[in-house]
């Protein structure tokens, strides 16, 4: 679904999930500047109900109900249970950003909200908290805060009716410091990011979180527009955790 787009759409994945979404309000934002000051400030967002049915279930609240998530397509004829439907808005958004003029250049702060928690049930509210998808402020070449990981291509992204995004990407938010260095055609960035590392564990068969964050990640990345090929990008980091 094209946000925006009050059409109903339905996809078929490989894990035999079809998803339908219709959105209820297009994103929308309203501008106006701070009184008495030089800020402006943008508030925005959309509503969107997401229509999930999946004919082999991952389990009672299971995340990978609503969330395509290859780790859960059941492989060993021990499916939870068949033919399940979920309603939900989770996907729900709500922003607000600044934009304040110095003598060095605007300063940007953009602050972000889903819905898209573990909190509540379905049985009386289906209340789902607010969480932060970024919260971050940019000036000049600087960009401080919580936003997508540097490392990853979201050009290279394709738009998908769910939630979850494709399988096989590199998928993070976290928090960062990122300096961008333009040069003709393109820049080159430099970002020190939170090192948490998660990892899977052969001998064990499952995932583990490394508790050996002594430094953080350090990511280079070069971006570079080609006329006749468009974006070319390349990025590569340095872990803390080996």
């Amino acid at each position: 679904m094209t946000r925006g787009s009050r059409s109903f759409v339905a996809t078929a994945s490989a894990a035999g999930t079809l998803a339908a979404a219709l959105a209820a309000a297009p994103a929308a934002a309203v501008e106006f500047q701070v009184p008495g000051t030089s800020t402006k400030l943008d508030l925005g967002g959309y509503v969107k109900l997401d229509i999930i049915y999946n004919d082999v279930t991952a389990g009672e609240d299971s995340q990978a109900n609503i969330e395509f998530t290859p780790s859960a397509i059941p492989i060993d004829g021990k499916e939870e249970g068949t033919d399940q439907i979920q309603f939900n808005g989770r996907e729900s958004r709500v922003w607000i950003k600044t934009s304040t003029p110095t003598d060095k250049g605007p300063l940007n702060s953009h602050l972000e909200f889903d819905f898209d928690t573990a909190e509540g049930n379905q049985v009386v509210s289906n209340s789902r908290g607010a969480r932060i998808r970024h919260a971050y402020f940019t000036w000049n070449n600087i960009l401080m805060g919580r936003t997508w990981s540097t490392v990853m291509i979201l050009p290279a992204l394709p738009e998908t009716n769910d939630f979850g995004g494709p399988a096989g990407d590199s998928f993070v938010r976290q928090g960062q410091v990122r300096l961008t260095f333009p040069f003709e055609g393109g820049s080159f960035q430099l970002a020190f990011e939170n090192p948490e590392s998660f990892l899977f564990d052969a001998s064990g068969g499952s995932f583990m979180v490394v508790d050996d964050d002594q430094i953080p990640d350090i990511i280079g990345r070069v971006n570079q527009l080609e006329p006749r090929l468009g974006h070319r990008l390349g990025a590569g980091r340095l872990p803390a955790a080996a």
